[in-house]
């Protein structure tokens, strides 16, 4: 929803071919969970049994990383409506906008971007501009308590983003929220104004039966 991705002229859909707003173009995950070898049967204090056991085996730890590319925007222009129409006005696109920023801090080349002729819609189309990517590392830790033959208590601890890798967005997500970094004339146009959630630990405890 904040792609930004309106058509320019509705009796030429043909110049509005382009990236789709949920096109990532790569995304890695990986996972893997690993059994401590501690504990009552395992490789090391294997010997162990009772209140000990219950102290030092049954833990688990996993992670998933993940890595992607970011989404891609349009870029509009709010200085005016230089076509004197109702379709969304957009500004000419004299550079390479995913270059090296011209202006510190900024995710794109704002200099790639001028205002269009009098009586033109600009020539940018959709979706030209690459979003910021994702990193972002969760990791768990887990131990298991053997309550009976086949019942057990389970401890969780979660870590979200555990790193804290401030993953910036071009402004907060949901369709309720405005975006004005990438219109060209405001005083944010280019620059990350959101970020995803920053580390986050939650604690659980669930009980099988």
């Amino acid at each position: 929803a904040q792609n930004g991705g309106d058509f320019r002229y509705f009796q030429d859909r043909r110049i509005e071919f382009a990236n789709s707003d949920f096109d990532v173009r790569n995304r890695a995950v990986i996972s893997g969970v690993w059994q401590l070898p501690f504990g009552q049967g395992k490789r090391f204090a294997g010997g162990v049994s009772g209140a000990m056991n219950q102290v030092v085996g049954g833990w688990q730890v996993a992670s998933i990383a993940s890595f992607s590319n970011g989404n891609w925007f349009t870029i509009s222009d709010s200085n005016g409506n230089f076509s004197n129409s109702d379709g969304q006005q957009r500004p000419n696109e004299v550079l390479n906008p995913n270059s090296t920023p011209c202006q510190a801090n900024t995710f794109f080349n704002t200099c790639a971007f001028v205002d269009p002729a009098l009586g033109s819609f600009g020539n940018t189309g959709r979706n030209t501009v690459a979003g910021p990517g994702l990193y972002n590392v969760d990791f768990s830790v887990f131990k298991e308590f053997r309550t009976s033959e086949s019942t057990h208590l389970e401890f969780r601890s979660e870590f979200f983003n555990v790193l804290n890798h401030a993953n910036l967005l071009p402004a907060q997500t949901g369709p309720q929220f405005g975006i004005d970094t990438t219109s060209l004339g405001s005083p944010e146009f280019g620059f990350l104004t959101a970020a995803r959630a920053p580390r986050e630990i939650q604690f659980a405890l669930k009980f099988f039966f």
